[in-house]
């Protein structure tokens, strides 16, 4: 198996506004391998977002990493100068936030946003980065790139801005995308252009991508393996077809339940649902995270346990 570009090694993040710190993420392991896709999954407040943060080296001020590390193609980013930082992002790994239309400044052209990206990084002349960003614009399957480079984000529809910004996370040739949501904001059949955009780039270009969502519909389309977290933690990672026929953590049963086409809804005719939500900093429970909100708790579930290395065989039951 080839290394991977990116690997979180029991990974912990805390975050401290005037008390203590508080562990937003707990020793996460994860690896995207060269061209995979792996998904994200989880609610909102699960840790998702903080990890592709630090995957990009953008945690802020009041946060700090107590132990593991993030390894970007083998080096920790945390012994990285901040220009060596800066170089590895856009030329190694780059990012597609959820909104688009807040990833771009409404200020500047779309031709300028992305050929300044050329100048800056590869020092081309102005004449070169415009024929580049047009080059760019081809690529994201943009119909009329001279036109568009003239106009202004707000001009343009939602759809046609996540173009754009995938285009500007490209322009530096980067070997691992960052995905956080990217198909949130748009509505169903322009999301599904954007999904069959990512497959098309990942065959040509041999991406990699960590794709962050709250749709697992979305995720078991498009990723090869998936990652489920909840409070903080990975509690449960296999290849996509074999987490969604035989999910091993309650968590995970639980979130396939709410897709439409889930157990529930096929055998009961009902939409399933998760009451509560996850715990905020510092109100993590004791023992596995998710007891609170599941309806059929056990005593042992109170003690402290991980599903994230079991076999199907000796795994526990799942029957509530």
């Amino acid at each position: 198996m080839s290394a991977p570009l990116l690997a979180f090694e029991g990974l912990s993040v805390a975050f401290r506004r005037h008390g203590p710190w508080l562990e937003a993420v707990s020793g996460v392991d994860l690896h995207v391998a060269p061209g995979e896709t792996v998904g994200l999954v989880g609610e909102s407040g699960c840790g998702k977002s903080t990890l592709a943060m630090a995957a990009l080296g953008y945690l802020p001020d009041n946060a700090r990493i107590p132990r593991g590390r993030v390894c970007l193609e083998g080096e920790d980013l945390a012994t990285l100068s901040p220009a060596a930082l800066q170089h590895r992002r856009g030329n190694r790994i780059a990012v597609v936030y959820q909104n688009p239309a807040t990833a771009l400044n409404p200020a500047l052209t779309i031709g300028r946003q992305i050929t300044e990206i050329f100048e800056h990084q590869q020092a081309q002349s102005p004449a070169e980065a415009r024929h580049a960003a047009e080059r760019l614009l081809e690529q994201v399957r943009i119909a009329d790139p001279t036109r568009l480079l003239d106009a202004y984000p707000y001009q343009i529809s939602g759809g046609m801005q996540q173009r754009v910004v995938i285009a500007m996370a490209l322009a530096g040739s980067p070997d691992l995308l960052v995905l956080d949501e990217p198909t949130t904001a748009l509505d169903a059949s322009i999301q599904a252009e954007i999904l069959a955009l990512f497959e098309t780039l990942r065959a040509e270009l041999g991406l990699a991508m960590l794709f962050i969502s709250h749709d697992l519909a979305v995720v078991r389309s498009v990723c090869d393996r998936v990652a489920v977290m909840y409070a903080g933690e990975i509690v449960e990672s296999a290849p996509v077809a074999e987490l969604f026929a035989q999910p091993r953590h309650p968590y995970t049963a639980s979130l396939i339940d709410c897709i439409p086409a889930g157990k529930a809804h096929r055998e009961q005719g009902r939409l399933a649902w998760i009451p509560g939500n996850p715990p905020a900093l510092g109100e993590r429970p004791a023992g596995w995270a998710f007891v609170p909100r599941r309806p059929y708790a056990r005593e042992p579930c109170a003690r402290p346990f991980s599903f994230k290395h079991l076999s199907p065989r000796n795994a526990p039951s799942l029957s509530r």
